[in-house]
C-alpha cells in the first residue's frame, strides 16, 4: 500500500517511475533496486526547489516556492510592523508643542502687560496727565495685538475681552486728547467686528462724536440705531440715549419731537432715579413752544425729583459728630453734595425761565 504524506499526497511507486520513463539513480550506499526509506523520500519528493529535485527528479515537476513563512519561535526574534516608521516625526511633532506652548506664554505674559498698561492710562487720565495716558494706552494695544498674533500661530482662542478694553481706552484717549476723527475710526472699527457682542453699544459714542461736531443729523441716526439695539429691559440706558436724541432734536429745531423724547426718557427712568437735566431739557422744550401748560407740568416733575438726603445719616450726625468729621469728606459725601448742589441749581434756573412765561400778565399786587 502507497506510503501517505502529512499533504495528503501518495509517494510514487517505482511502477509509476517506470511508467514516467524515469530510472532511479542509485545514491552513495544505497542499492538502486529497493526503495528509498520513508525519510529519504520525504526530502527527496517535498524538499524539491526550482532547480530541480535533489533525488534527480527533472525540474519540470519541482513543487514551486510560496510566500508563507513558517509559524513558531525564531532566535533572531520578529520585528514589529512599526519599527520601520522613524523616530524623527515623533521629534518633530515634539518641538512643535513645546514652540507652541512657549508663544502661548509669550502671549499670556503680553497680555498681563497689557493690563497694567491700561490701568496706567486710566489713572493719568484721572490726574490730567492726558498726554502722558494716550501714550499708555498706545503701549497696551500694541502689547495686545502681538499677543493676539501670538495666539493665533498657536492655534489658541483670540482675548476678546483684552481687545475690547485696549481699543475702547485708546479711542477713549484719543477723544480727550482732541483727535476726534481717530477715535471715531477706532470706534467704528469695533462696531464693524461681529465678534464684540456689545458692539452695537459703542453707536451711541459714534452719535457723541457726530454731535461734537456739530452734524446732528448723523448724531441722531446713531442714536437711533443704538436705540433700536438695546433691549427693552434697560430702562436706564434707553432713558439716556432718548435724552440724546431729544438735545439732537433741540439742535435740530425740531421742538415737538424733543418734548416727546424728553417725557419718554423721564418716564422709562421713573420718579426716584430721573435725571435733572433731562427735567431741565424739557422745560426747555416747553418753553421753546411756549406751552404754559408743559412748563408747568415740567417744573413740577423737576421739583418732584427727590434731593439725596439721607435721614438716617442726619440723626448719626446729631449723636454722634466724631463719626461726622472723619466721614464729612470721603467720596461719596462729596458725590452727595454735589448732586444736591445741581438740584438746587437746576430748580432755580428753571424757575427764572418760566417765571415770565406762566406769570399772570397785567397783574398789580396791593399793598
Amino acid at each position: 500500500m502507497p506510503v501517505g504524506t502529512a499533504m495528503g499526497l501518495r509517494l510514487p511507486t517505482a511502477a509509476s517511475y517506470s511508467q514516467m520513463g524515469v530510472k532511479r539513480l542509485a545514491t552513495g550506499g544505497i542499492n538502486a533496486h529497493h526503495p528509498l526509506p520513508l525519510s529519504r523520500a520525504r526530502t527527496g519528493i517535498a524538499g524539491g526547489t526550482a532547480a530541480g529535485l535533489r533525488t534527480g527528479m527533472p525540474s519540470e515537476l519541482a513543487r514551486p516556492m510560496t510566500a508563507i513563512r513558517g509559524a513558531g519561535y525564531s532566535s533572531a526574534g520578529r520585528k514589529s510592523t512599526f519599527d520601520k516608521i522613524p523616530i524623527q516625526q515623533n521629534e518633530d511633532n515634539n518641538n512643535l508643542q513645546n514652540e507652541e506652548n512657549a508663544q502661548l506664554e509669550k502671549a499670556k505674559k503680553l497680555e498681563d502687560q497689557a493690563m497694567e498698561q491700561l490701568l496706567e492710562s486710566t489713572f493719568l487720565a484721572e490726574r490730567g496727565e492726558i498726554k502722558a495716558a494716550l501714550d499708555k494706552a498706545k503701549e497696551a494695544t500694541r502689547q495686545w495685538r502681538t499677543s493676539d498674533n501670538l495666539r493665533k500661530s498657536s492655534g489658541e482662542q483670540q482675548n476678546m475681552d483684552l481687545g475690547w478694553c485696549s481699543l475702547l481706552c485708546l479711542a477713549q484717549q484719543k477723544l480727550i486728547n482732541g483727535i476726534p476723527s481717530e477715535a471715531l475710526n477706532i470706534y467704528q472699527t469695533i462696531v464693524k467686528n461681529r465678534s464684540y457682542a456689545n458692539g452695537h453699544r459703542l453707536k451711541i459714542n459714534i452719535g457723541n462724536i457726530y454731535f461734537r461736531k456739530k452734524e446732528y443729523t448723523k448724531a441722531l441716526k446713531y442714536y437711533r440705531m443704538a436705540l433700536d439695539q438695546v433691549p427693552k429691559v434697560h430702562q436706564r440706558m434707553r432713558a439716556k440715549i432718548l435724552s440724546n436724541i431729544g438735545v439732537a432734536m433741540v439742535r435740530l429745531g425740531r421742538y415737538e419731537d424733543a418734548l416727546s423724547s424728553f417725557e419718554e426718557s423721564l418716564e422709562l427712568s421713573g420718579r426716584s432715579a430721573a435725571d435733572y437735566s433731562t427735567a431741565l431739557n424739557l422745560i426747555m422744550a416747553a418753553y421753546c413752544l411756549g406751552n404754559e401748560e408743559k412748563m408747568r407740568e415740567s417744573f413740577q416733575r423737576l421739583v418732584d425729583i427727590p434731593i439725596l438726603i439721607d435721614e438716617n445719616k442726619q440723626q448719626q450726625e446729631e449723636f454722634d459728630v466724631l463719626t461726622t468729621q472723619l466721614l464729612e469728606n470721603d467720596a461719596l459725601a462729596i458725590w452727595e453734595r454735589r448732586k444736591r448742589h445741581q438740584a438746587e441749581k437746576t430748580i432755580l434756573l428753571a424757575a427764572k425761565i418760566i417765571s415770565q412765561a406762566i406769570a399772570p400778565r397785567n397783574h398789580f399786587f396791593n399793598f
